[in-house]
């Protein structure tokens, strides 16, 4: 027979494995938070043009950690404004503005997206 202290560190034992392994899917999947922030025009990405190019920076608009990105295509002009990981559409030559009333879209939540469907822009985190 298991006597009482052996019961007791046996169920000590059991609570910490329940704990130890129902936390560790937490650590696992969130241990790289840091998404990559992507744009597309018309579906095509073109994230790494306008983000590494510095002649697309409006030098005039930004202060600070603020880059400020003139995305400029054939169907249209926006300026997407960078800041502490949060993006958001500041100025759209669209007849809807929905791109402009988003607000901030954040690397912390996913789901969320700028999207201006006349310009076919499309600005997410992943």
């Amino acid at each position: 027979m298991i006597n009482l202290k052996n019961k007791k560190t046996i169920f000590i034992i059991l609570i910490l494995v329940i704990i130890i392994t129902s936390i560790f899917p937490y650590f696992y999947y969130h241990k790289n938070n840091d998404k990559k922030l992507y744009i597309t025009i018309n579906g095509i990405d073109v994230t790494d043009e306008y983000l590494n190019n510095d002649k697309y920076i409006d030098t005039h608009l930004s202060d600070g950690d603020k880059k400020v990105i003139n995305i400029e295509s054939e169907f249209g002009n926006n300026k997407i404004a960078i800041y502490n990981h949060q993006v958001e559409c500041i100025y759209s030559d669209c007849s809807n503005q929905i791109c402009v009333n988003t607000g901030l879209i954040d690397d912390k939540y996913d789901n969320k997206l700028i999207i201006c469907a006349p310009h076919r822009l499309v600005v997410y985190y992943k």
